[in-house]
C-alpha cells in the first residue's frame, strides 16, 4: 500500500510515520532520505518507537542531476525507473518490504519550458505505478509548503494522513 503522511514542517511528520509502520507491524525498514544532514533526526525518531532493524539510504546524486535534465516525457520515464530501481534494490538488499521517503517534496523533476502541472502529475503517476508493480509498502512524508498549494502525490495513494501543527493531530483523509 501507498501512504501518505503530509503537514507542515516540525509537526510530527516523522512521528507518525513511525506510528504506521509500528501498526502496520514492520519491525524493520529503510528510509529513503532526500536530504543529507539529518540522519541522527531520523534515527532518534524510530528508535523512540522500537524500530531498531532500519538502515537510512540516501537518494543518488545522479538522481538529483537527472532531475535536473527533464525535457519530455521519455526522459521523465528514465528518471523514474531510476529512482525505482535504488529504492528497490535497497530493500532488496535489508530484506524489508517497508520504505519511508522523506522528503518526497525534493522528488519530482525541475521542469523548464514545459507544462509543469502535466510532468509533475505524470511523475506521481508512474512512480507510484512502479512502486505498486514491487508488492511492498511505502510512506511518503510530504511537507506542505503554503496553504493554496496541491500536492499532487495525494492523487496516488491509497491512504491519505494530513497532521495539523497545532494540535498535532492526525486526520485520515482517504483510505480505500
Amino acid at each position: 500500500m501507498l501512504y501518505l503522511v503530509i503537514g507542515e514542517k516540525g509537526s510530527g511528520l516523522l512521528r507518525q510515520s513511525a506510528e504506521i509502520a509500528k501498526t502496520l507491524g514492520y519491525n524493520s525498514l529503510i528510509i529513503i532520505s532526500t536530504l543529507k544532514g539529518v540522519d541522527e533526526n531520523l534515527k532518534m525518531v524510530f528508535e523512540t518507537y522500537d524500530l531498531n532493524s532500519f538502515e537510512i539510504y540516501q537518494v543518488s546524486e545522479e538522481y538529483f542531476e537527472m532531475r535536473l535534465n527533464v525535457k519530455d516525457l521519455k526522459t521523465l520515464k528514465k528518471l523514474v525507473k531510476r529512482l525505482v530501481s535504488e529504492i528497490t534494490l535497497e530493500m532488496r538488499k535489508l530484506n524489508v518490504g517497508l520504505a519511508v521517503i522523506y522528503r518526497t517534496n525534493d522528488l519530482p523533476p525541475v521542469v523548464t519550458g514545459y507544462d509543469r502541472n502535466v510532468i509533475i502529475e505524470e511523475f506521481w503517476r508512474m512512480l507510484t505505478a512502479d512502486l505498486r508493480l514491487t508488492e511492498n509498502d511505502f510512506i511518503f512524508v510530504c511537507e506542505t509548503l503554503g496553504e493554496d498549494e496541491r500536492e499532487v502525490v495525494s492523487l496516488f495513494v491509497d491512504v491519505e494522513v494530513r497532521i495539523t501543527s497545532k494540535e498535532r493531530t492526525p486526520v485520515i483523509l482517504r483510505e480505500y
